[in-house]
């Protein structure tokens, strides 16, 4: 018998790219039958579902891809043994609100819990609580804003709000032996966490956390134990076959080992790998295990170091902010191309007043939150 609360946190898990429906066997399993002797050791195994699972054909009007699954994932879910997914990232609305109602219909046939998504704002926002040998863990579930956050019209997404986010993690602190706050946000394909995210989970650690854990980067990051509080900043993939992608970070993860007693909680890890089978354990005696853990401590060390870090950001910024500048100014692809070349000075294409503009618009406070809240307007109005 178990003595302590074990969990298994995992990252993103999304099969859009997988065999259509009349091909798919739901009796299969997810996992190797390594990592399937080891869920006994679980009481809680949880994965972030990445998409929706639905029949639905039209998408919502967006930009990036649009990623969805058959419904019969749902079963290899649940054979698989999968008891909790989080809901709350940028595309669990990718097909609308049928795509997430028909997602939330298949979870419960085939009794996997959820959190962080809903059909309104107030089953989004809901706690998901785990209650063994007399104690409660509080589950949160947190993504930033792109499509597919929760509103007062509409279902999605539970969205950050550190204000709201704070007010919840501090009142289920006091209800709870602990809470695990999952979040969905950050730099895509970046192993190092940008600095407002950094400071957002370290923020989330403050509010009463016990444990912050962070997936949308599609790498592995670093960790850090912030006032006592392990952060994991990104768990990268757990099984995210996608045809553009066969880099080792895009297709190797982390899933957290989480030990809990009322007065501790403890993390360990292992790193996972996947093909278009299955997700298997890396081995600790091969090439790839040390590989991946040698880029892990680095970004660890990266993360934990603020000179280091403050420094590979600079760089960063430096190197990229006249592609994002031409980007958002300049729509001629070809005057953009002479702009790298040289031939023509950028300046001479982006209106003065009109740069100051945008960027007061982006960098103030009430300013951007009323032109967001406007251009929501318009495209409730004219997109679907």
């Amino acid at each position: 018998m178990l003595q302590s609360l074990k969990i298994l946190i995992s990252g993103d898990f999304c099969p859009s790219m997988m065999p259509p429906p009349t091909s798919i066997n739901p009796s299969s399993l997810i996992y190797s039958s390594d990592m399937m002797g080891m869920f006994a050791d679980f009481n809680l195994k949880i994965l972030n579902l990445e998409c929706p699972l639905t029949n639905e054909v039209l998408p919502l009007d967006k930009t990036g891809p649009s990623l969805k699954a058959s419904p019969l994932w749902g079963q290899r879910l649940c054979n698989s043994k999968i008891d909790l997914v989080s809901l709350s990232n940028n595309h669990i609305l990718d097909f609308g609100q049928s795509g997430l109602s028909e997602t939330v219909r298949v979870l419960q046939n085939n009794n996997i819990q959820y959190v962080g998504a809903g059909l309104s704002k107030q089953e989004a926002s809901k706690p998901y609580h785990y209650s063994f040998n007399g104690m409660t863990v509080s589950i949160l579930n947190f993504s930033e804003h792109e499509y597919a956050s929760a509103n007062s019209m509409y279902g999605g997404g539970n969205p950050i709000d550190p204000i709201d986010n704070e007010e919840v993690i501090r009142n289920e602190s006091t209800l709870c032996d602990h809470v695990i706050v999952i979040v969905h946000g950050g730099s895509e394909n970046i192993s190092v966490p940008n600095p407002q995210y950094r400071k957002l989970l370290r923020f989330y650690a403050r509010c009463g956390a016990s444990l912050v854990v962070g997936h949308h980067s599609h790498v592995i990051s670093g960790m850090e134990l912030y006032k006592k509080v392990p952060i994991y900043y990104s768990l990268g993939n757990h099984y995210f076959p996608w045809t553009k992608q066969s880099a080792i970070e895009w297709n190797t993860g982390m899933s957290l080992i989480v030990t809990i007693s009322k007065e501790t909680l403890l993390c360990e890890h292992l790193f996972t790998q996947f093909n278009n089978e299955n997700v298997e354990i890396i081995a600790k005696s091969t090439p790839l295990f040390l590989s991946v853990n040698n880029q892990f401590v680095a970004n660890c060390n990266l993360v934990n170091n603020e000179e280091e870090f403050d420094n590979y950001w600079d760089t960063y910024f430096k190197k990229n902010y006249m592609s994002v500048v031409l980007k958002m100014f300049v729509a001629n692809r070809y005057l953009r191309l002479l702009v790298r070349l040289r031939f023509i000075a950028v300046n001479r294409l982006i209106h003065k007043m009109s740069f100051l503009r945008y960027y007061h618009t982006l960098n103030c406070e009430s300013a951007s939150s009323i032109v967001v809240s406007m251009l929501e307007k318009y495209r409730n109005r004219f997109y679907r």
